[in-house]
């Protein structure tokens, strides 16, 4: 699919003008019958929904955001080759050349297709009747939609509130920073930075603004000699049960306790459940179930082989859950 007109100068050209018809017509085929859909033009940045009309005035006035290349809102599908190819030139990148912007829009590009399929079927009355209010996933994605599009400082036009913040977690991850340095550097940052900036004064703050990227996880205290974990009957012990080993650090005064050990869990549920809000991937998680064909002695996959075979005899309820 041909873009090369989002970064045409003159709006009011024909050739600009055929292709902003272009586009709504592509955006009308998917978007369910409803008479508004999110605006892509330079000042709405797809926050806001205006009506078909709206939309087509503000491309030809504005401009369409030119980092939108992917219209994940107006009905394109990313193919899963087409981000395999992505996450191998990612490896390949230095951190130099991280591009927070772009980074930041393909991955919210893959929240909302994870969420999408359900707000439109929600959203979607093939009767005509009222629409109703967004879902939950909804609402937390249009917070995440305007944390990325907010600039980090007013008159900022290479860093967003959320791409900012993604670029200081991967470089405290890269370079160890402990969260201490971490908050120091905010605060030199944040007393820096022109009056009115939006950036989080904390690490903490940080974090609960990349939990609804699903970049959240669960700290659980572990013994130094990966005996137990500190956890269900444990949680409240300060020894190993079975090396005696103590669960704190040695340290002086009466400051907090500090682990010797932690393990980071990354909860798995939530991760399908994202995983199955997408019909496409749904559909590829439940191949083994809807559409493998079995055949004797013919080995296609996993769940043709003994080991799936006698997991499904020995735990039913699993077999049970596709």
């Amino acid at each position: 699919m041909d873009k090369s007109w989002m970064r045409l100068p003159d709006r009011f050209s024909s050739d600009y003008v055929s292709r902003v018809n272009a586009f709504i017509d592509f955006a009308c085929q998917h978007n369910n019958g409803n008479d508004k859909m999110r605006c892509p033009c330079e000042t709405c940045m797809n926050i806001s929904q205006q009506s078909v009309s709206q939309v087509q005035t503000h491309l030809l006035l504005y401009g369409i955001q030119t980092s939108y290349t992917k219209w994940v809102f107006h009905g394109e599908q990313v193919s899963n080759d087409e981000d395999q190819v992505d996450e191998s030139l990612e490896d390949e990148e230095d951190v130099d050349d991280f591009d927070g912007f772009d980074m930041v829009q393909d991955l919210l590009g893959d929240i909302h297709r994870a969420t999408v399929g359900v707000d439109e079927q929600d959203n979607h009355n093939p009767a005509g009747g009222s629409i109703p209010e967004p879902n939950e996933s909804s609402t937390r994605f249009d917070g995440l939609l305007r944390s990325a599009q907010r600039e980090l400082y007013p008159g900022c036009k290479c860093h967003s509130v959320l791409s900012f913040v993604l670029k200081l977690v991967h470089l405290k991850d890269l370079n160890h920073w402990s969260n201490k340095s971490f908050d120091m550097l905010l605060k030199l940052e944040k007393e820096a930075l022109p009056a009115g900036n939006s950036l989080p004064a904390t690490y903490y703050e940080a974090k609960k603004m990349l939990r609804d990227l699903g970049l959240g996880y669960e700290s659980i205290d572990a013994c130094k000699n990966d005996c137990v974990l500190f956890w269900k009957e444990h949680a409240d012990k300060d020894e190993c049960p079975v090396c005696k080993e103590s669960r704190w650090k040695t340290q002086k005064g009466k400051g907090k306790r500090v682990p010797q050990k932690v393990l980071r869990y990354f909860p798995l549920i939530p991760r399908l459940q994202r995983l199955f809000m997408n019909k496409e991937i749904a559909s590829d998680l439940r191949y083994h179930r809807d559409k493998r064909v079995v055949e004797p002695n013919v080995l296609r996959g996993p769940p043709d082989g003994d080991a799936w075979k006698h997991m499904d005899k020995k735990y039913p309820w699993l077999d049970e859950d596709p």
